[in-house]
C-alpha cells in the first residue's frame, strides 16, 4: 500500500473515463461552523501517482459562452471549495465535470473537460446557485442536461450543524 500525501482534505474522486486521470475534490474547512480552510480541486494521474492543484487555473480559464443553467455569476477562485464530483460523458474526448462548491456561495460548478491532450484541461463554464437552506454533498448528472443533488442538512439547523461538526 502507498499513500499520496499533501492534498488538503481530499473528499471525492471521479475518474475521467478512458484515461488515467482522476479529479479529486479538496473540501478544506467548508463545514458550516468549522474554521476556514483552503479548498481545491486536484488532478491525479493514477499511473504515475503524481497530482497537482487545478482549481485556480481552471477557474481562471472560464468560458461563459457555454452557460446552460442561467445567470450564475462568474467563479471566485479565492473562495472555491470543492466537495461532491460527477462527470457527464461527451463526444470526442470532451466531458463535463460537476463539482459541489461550498466556498463563497453554495453552488454546483460546471466545468468543460478536454481530455484529448497529454493532460486534461478544465475550464469553468457555468454554475447553479443553491438556496442557503441546503448543504450540498453529492451530485449526479441526469439525461437531457439535468442533474440531481443530495443535501446533508440544513445549515441553519444548529443541532444538525453540531452533529456534523462533531463527527456524528
Amino acid at each position: 500500500m502507498r499513500y499520496l500525501c499533501g492534498m488538503h482534505h481530499p473528499e471525492d474522486l471521479v475518474q475521467i473515463p478512458n484515461t488515467a486521470w482522476i479529479h479529486v475534490s479538496g473540501m478544506g474547512g467548508s463545514l458550516p461552523g468549522s474554521p476556514p480552510g483552503a479548498g481545491d480541486l486536484y488532478l491525479l494521474n493514477a499511473t504515475t501517482r503524481h497530482w497537482h492543484p487545478i482549481a485556480q487555473a481552471s477557474l481562471a480559464r472560464s468560458d461563459c459562452n457555454g452557460k446552460i443553467y442561467g445567470d450564475c455569476p462568474g467563479p471566485d477562485a479565492t473562495a472555491f471549495v470543492a466537495h461532491g464530483l460527477a462527470i457527464r460523458k461527451g463526444a470526442r474526448g470532451r466531458r463535463t465535470l460537476y463539482a459541489v462548491n461550498h466556498g463563497g456561495r453554495e453552488a454546483m460548478a460546471v466545468f468543460a473537460i478536454d481530455a484529448r491532450g497529454a493532460e486534461p484541461k478544465l475550464s469553468w463554464t457555468d454554475c447553479v446557485e443553491i438556496k442557503d437552506s441546503v448543504w450540498l454533498n453529492a451530485i449526479a448528472p441526469l439525461p437531457g442536461g439535468g442533474f440531481i443533488v443530495a443535501s446533508t442538512f440544513d445549515p441553519h439547523d444548529v443541532q444538525a450543524r453540531g452533529r456534523m461538526t462533531s463527527g456524528q
